[in-house]
């Protein structure tokens, strides 16, 4: 039985709590300038936010399991960044490992979304704009990687180019997974490109899918 299924307002509190929590990782995301202390304090908040995540939408001590397994490196792997100058092979191992918890995530949104039969609408809006917002994350990191691999696959609108750590590719990742495409950071390899037309893709098709589930789920309390 899954936590949203527990009955009552407080669940539905820790879930609103975790929507907020996630917002939050997304506005911390940029570079404030305030030196590695807060990068520091970052690394772990965000790694905790993740780990709640999956616990309150899975509620299963295999999937916490999991997403400590890859956090905990994660963390460390942070935490020596900030202080070690290191090859960008380890940001890029870092940066795979909070990639496959975001995939965890994701695949826990859908499975709760299309087949916890026992969850409320609000239940699902909540899973489900959390599952967009970390959809949002997964890209901008996926472009990170790819920055890290083989830089200069986006650049700004004047020409110049995008640093992968100021939170300039979750701008760029959430503008495209909602299809705005204001244009003042630009994929220019195709790699880059085919990489930023699929998010657009996915947002859409999360949308649909998530506005489908959420009406007939309705639909079926009312029958």
């Amino acid at each position: 039985m899954t936590l949203f299924r527990r009955n009552a307002a407080g669940e539905q509190l820790r879930s609103l709590i975790l929507l907020v929590a996630l917002v939050a990782v997304i506005l911390t995301s940029s570079d404030s300038g305030d030196g590695p202390v807060l990068s520091l304090l970052s690394g772990p908040f965000y790694m905790a936010v993740f780990c709640v995540a999956g616990w309150l939408i899975g509620a299963r001590r295999r999937w916490l399991t999991a997403y400590l397994a890859l956090a905990l490196p994660a963390f460390f792997f942070g935490v020596g960044l900030q202080f070690f100058a290191a090859p960008s092979s380890l940001e890029v191992v870092n940066a795979l490992l909070g990639l496959g918890i975001q995939l965890l995530l994701i695949y826990l949104v859908f499975r709760f979304s299309l087949l916890e039969h026992g969850a409320t609408a609000l239940d699902r809006i909540f899973a489900g704009v959390c599952g967009y917002l970390i959809l949002g994350l997964l890209w901008a990191n996926a472009y990170k990687i790819h920055e890290l691999l083989s830089p200069g696959g986006f650049v700004s609108g004047n020409g110049g180019s995008i640093s992968p750590d100021d939170g300039s590719l979750l701008y760029f990742s959430l503008v495209t997974l909602s299809t705005l495409g204001y244009g003042d950071i630009s994929p220019v390899t195709p790699r880059t490109r085919i990489l930023s037309a699929l998010e657009a893709v996915t947002g859409t098709l999360y949308l649909a899918v998530f506005i489908s589930t959420l009406v007939s789920g309705l639909r079926g309390n009312r029958s």
